[in-house]
């Protein structure tokens, strides 16, 4: 008698929510069936999240992160916090998590920035946060998401796992893209998350990896850059806010950053960044030379304090704004 082994082969699989990469016009010239093919690796489980989500399982060798996108340029606006040093090696703060009102052509967010190399067109960056972004995810809920770029925006870098970059790791929960159930509530309950981005090691090459809370989601290779493959010399803290082309000569005036709310009317109110930390190579914690850049102050501001008596805070910064009908806030 023969007997035939059976092989249970185990393949790790990714799911992610299936997005809009593409302007609705270009969307209408594309059968979805080319559609599908073009934006997402082909498919080995699909189901409806609870959040309503359409989310798309696919091998985790075939992410998408190991193709490139357009970057839609717009007018930025920008609350934001610098530190300038060389050999910073990690850095990290707990964001609030809100849902302003955003234009549907526009987005609005608050992140991280490591950034090398500050002379254009050959800035490098790597950046994670939370965003609403209707035009990208179709709804206007806050979501995780990671972004980079090599050579300013130009023609490399994209949102999370969505074009060859980012590489989810193995067995990481995919935040990803993931709409946020539960948000702060103006005066009422505070909902944060600890987002952090540290310089690493993965089989002899340098990484840079994310995490959220004490989780890890994935990494940024260091191949992917050049002068940002080892360390940052400078880290943003803060909020922006792009008003579409599509609307230019219209008041700058609709799309909220962080809660709606300016810096000054603080706790329960304002978006905040608490617990900021960076780190040297020794791992030792530093505060390098730090600045405000703040395009619009009398639409989007910043604040910041410490508080050396609670640790939960430390350094920290309250930051945001509601546009306004004024000539600051005109294209």
């Amino acid at each position: 008698m023969t007997f035939r082994m059976l092989h249970l082969v185990l393949t790790y699989v990714l799911c992610m929510p299936f997005v809009i990469l593409v302007s609705p016009a270009e969307l209408g010239q594309m059968s979805i069936h080319n559609y599908i093919n073009y934006v997402n690796p082909p498919a080995v489980h699909k189901y409806k999240h609870a959040n309503g989500d359409s989310i798309l399982c696919v091998k985790f060798t075939d992410q998408i992160s190991l193709r490139p996108e357009k970057q839609q340029y717009g007018y930025d606006k920008y609350a934001v916090l610098q530190y300038s040093s060389d050999g910073i090696y990690s850095a990290q703060g707990r964001f609030n998590i809100w849902e302003p009102y955003v234009a549907p052509n526009d987005f609005s967010l608050g992140q991280i920035w490591l950034v090398q190399d500050q002379r254009l067109p050959t800035r490098q960056t790597i950046e994670a946060g939370w965003e609403v972004y209707p035009a990208h995810y179709g709804d206007s809920r806050p979501r995780l998401f990671v972004y980079w770029t090599n050579d300013d925006y130009k023609s490399t870098g994209c949102r999370n796992a969505e074009c060859p970059g980012f590489v989810l790791s193995n067995g990481a929960q995919n935040y990803l893209g993931q709409p946020i159930d539960q948000v702060s509530e103006d005066g009422k309950d505070q909902i944060d998350k600890l987002i952090s981005i540290k310089r690493e090691i993965l089989q002899g090459e340098a990484i840079w990896s994310l995490y959220i809370e004490d989780n890890v989601v994935g990494y940024w290779p260091g191949s992917l850059f050049s002068s940002l493959a080892e360390s940052t010399n400078v880290v943003q803290y803060g909020g922006e806010v792009l008003h579409s082309t599509n609307d230019i000569g219209t008041p700058f005036s609709k799309t909220h950053m962080g809660s709606g709310h300016f810096s000054q009317e603080g706790f329960s109110k304002a978006a905040y960044i608490r617990d900021i930390q960076m780190h040297n190579s020794n791992n030792a914690l530093v505060y390098p030379q730090e600045s405000i850049i703040v395009g619009k102050p009398l639409c989007y501001n910043l604040t910041l304090g410490i508080d050396n008596t609670n640790s939960e805070w430390g350094h920290y910064m309250f930051f945001g704004g509601p546009g306004g009908d004024n000539p600051s806030c005109l294209n």
